[in-house]
């Protein structure tokens, strides 16, 4: 399980987490009772991983979850005067799965990762 981003977390996350180790324990025969979904699951079926082609700021366009149309603009690299350098593309319809929140990037860091997928 993986919620929140660049180590801080929100209240409904840390519910959210609770709510799936219940889960999980109810699944494993070690609690009793009905598992609660509140959210449908999704199936990635392939993912891309991007990085950095160079040096640069790193503006995502979008946040984990977010789903996105094929071509979308996922995010761009700027210098530091706000000059394109890079702009970055789906190849298909997805869903973010994570990104880096750090602002700076070298050549080579990971920028995003966005997957295909299909509604359970």
């Amino acid at each position: 399980m993986e919620r929140g981003g660049g180590g801080r977390f929100t209240d409904s996350e840390v519910q959210a987490y609770k709510r799936d180790v219940k889960n999980i324990m109810i699944r494993m025969g070690l609690l009793s009772g009905e598992e609660v979904h509140t959210v449908q699951q999704k199936n990635v079926t392939r993912a891309e991983y991007l990085e950095a082609e160079t040096d640069g700021l790193w503006y995502p366009v979008f946040s984990a979850g977010d789903t996105f149309a094929g071509g979308a603009v996922l995010g761009t690299v700027r210098d530091i005067w706000g000059n394109l350098l890079r702009e970055y593309r789906a190849d298909y319809p997805g869903i973010v799965l994570y990104q880096t929140v750090g602002l700076g990037v070298k050549a080579g860091d990971p920028l995003i990762a966005y997957g295909e997928y299909v509604d359970r």
